[in-house]
């Protein structure tokens, strides 16, 4: 009878060969599967919604990737000879148990959660001037910076932060990029250098400079930023901007690595992170072709993913606030609801500018730049009857200097574009349209949250009329959008990537 066994646990590796082969032939393919991120168009979760996560970017050059029949056979087979010797070894050693197993357990997962937190944990420990957002803010104006500039002159400005050579991506420029997700995903100590691993799901356009075609791609990569062990991050300042890790002074650009201020220059040894590699898991071109393109919502109904020590975590949030919030559920009710109410209805409304005080930097430039192109097209991404139908909290993060706290939120609306003449040119008018998004807000631990009328500065009580693009008041001179007065949304991931 055992012997019969084996025969069809032999017959069963066949078959899992055969299908891993093309399910990966169908995941790999260029048009297959696409995933548009962002927006109304994101396949990969979300509808465009306010600017969402609309568009991405991409890469290659130092990034690791397969292209053509001989990098695609082999990545292939790799796979499947794994799976073979995997499954192989579970037969040998154990004949009596007829059942195969999984390692990817939600266990696991929970598991190595832990571990990426508590070696996060550590880091700061050793560092307490490092914080995930700034860090984050940083990686995510790098991403940009890269691409934005991509065989244009201002690309010389970003070289100091790369170790090795900035990536050949071809006789192209890119343009609508969105990152849909990015996060850190490790961290590890080699030698003499720390190194922080991000992962980023995002989207861009593509444009071949010579023959002008263009098409929208979907990419998932992992940057890898090292710097030397042991030097400890300059005081966080607010997000936006650059900081020379000698003196603290915002650092441009432009200076082509130089500090204007005390003259050093960026370094691995001075203490910058810097990229030292890329990882280019997947690249694949979308179905979405431009802003009026609208896909089925995908991550709306996927369980939603908790922080694995979230119980906790509330505990130390209500110590952290004392009486302004006194659970995660007074969170969402004070903070996450008004601003995800007010943000969609300046977006829906045109008055785009009046909602510059409730975004970080980051997130407005992201907004802002659909924004600008849908309205330079006359048309206006309509909103109507929003209602968020559930909010929960899923994270929360503190460190010495800021803390991030992500929200599940789900709603519906009546989601489509309207031309300048009123006439409705994409979505639908009529049929609400159902999504959640994850939405992540910032504030430094000085924060004292005593206004909450989100049509005053926070720091003053002043109408925010006149908050301008840069985040600062004109009544009070004070920067708003760094997290210094209330809190910020510093991110939405759609709901198919969030990880957690």
């Amino acid at each position: 009878m055992k012997g019969n066994h084996r025969i069809f646990r032999i017959i069963f590796v066949i078959l899992v060969t055969i299908g891993v082969s093309l399910a990966l032939q169908m995941l790999l393919a260029d048009d297959a599967m696409a995933r548009p991120g962002g927006g109304h168009g994101f396949r990969g979760g979300g509808g465009y919604r306010g600017g969402g996560s609309h568009g991405s970017g991409g890469g290659g050059g130092f990034f690791i990737h397969f292209t053509g029949s001989f990098g695609y056979d082999l990545f292939i087979n790799i796979v499947i000879w794994l799976i073979i010797l995997w499954i192989s070894g579970k037969l040998k050693g154990n004949h009596d148990d007829d059942s195969v197993s999984s390692a990817a357990t939600s266990e696991n997962i929970q598991r190595e959660k832990k571990s990426l937190t508590q070696r996060l944990a550590n880091l700061i420990s050793a560092d307490n001037n490092f914080s995930k957002p700034v860090f984050l803010d940083y990686a995510t104006m790098l991403y940009n910076r890269l691409y934005l500039t991509y065989n244009k002159p201002e690309m010389e400005e970003i070289k100091p932060f790369f170790l090795s050579e900035l990536p050949a991506l071809g006789h192209n420029h890119f343009s609508e990029i969105t990152i849909g997700s990015i996060d850190i995903s490790d961290v590890t100590t080699r030698g003499d250098a720390v190194i922080i691993t991000v992962s980023i799901d995002a989207n861009y356009t593509v444009t071949n400079i010579d023959t002008g075609n263009a098409y929208r791609a979907q990419v998932v990569e992992d940057w890898y930023f090292t710097r030397k062990a042991g030097v400890k991050s300059p005081l966080p300042q607010g997000f936006g901007v650059i900081r020379c890790t000698n003196c603290g002074s915002a650092l441009d650009f432009k200076d082509s690595g130089v500090c204007s201020h005390c003259g050093s220059k960026i370094s691995f040894e001075q203490g910058q992170w810097m990229v030292s590699r890329a990882n280019r898991k997947k690249m694949m071109r979308t179905s979405t072709s431009d802003m009026l393109t609208y896909e089925d919502e995908e991550g709306t109904n996927l369980p939603t993913i908790y922080a694995p020590t979230l119980a906790e975590d509330e505990q130390t949030f209500i110590h952290h606030h004392g009486n302004i919030y006194n659970s995660f559920k007074m969170f969402e009710d004070v903070v996450a609801k008004p601003y995800f109410r007010e943000i969609y209805k300046h977006w829906s409304e045109n008055t785009w500018d009046k909602a510059r005080h409730l975004l970080s930097e980051r997130q407005w430039n992201n907004f802002n730049e659909y924004h600008n192109q849908l309205a330079s097209y006359g048309y206006t991404n309509k909103l109507d009857d929003l209602k968020i139908t559930e909010v929960e909290t899923v994270n929360y993060e503190v460190d010495y200097n800021y803390e991030m706290i992500t929200t599940r939120i789900f709603a519906e609306c009546r989601d489509y574009i309207m031309d300048a003449n009123g006439k409705v040119v994409a979505g639908n008018s009529n049929t609400p349209r159902e999504f959640s998004e994850y939405w992540t807000f910032v504030a430094s631990r000085r924060a004292k949250f005593e206004r909450t009328d989100l049509s005053k500065c926070p720091s003053c009580g002043a109408p925010v009329d006149k908050m301008g693009e840069a985040g600062v008041c004109e009544y009070c001179g004070n920067k708003i959008t760094d997290g210094n007065f209330s809190w910020v949304l510093f991110s939405i991931t759609q709901d198919e990537v969030y990880t957690g």
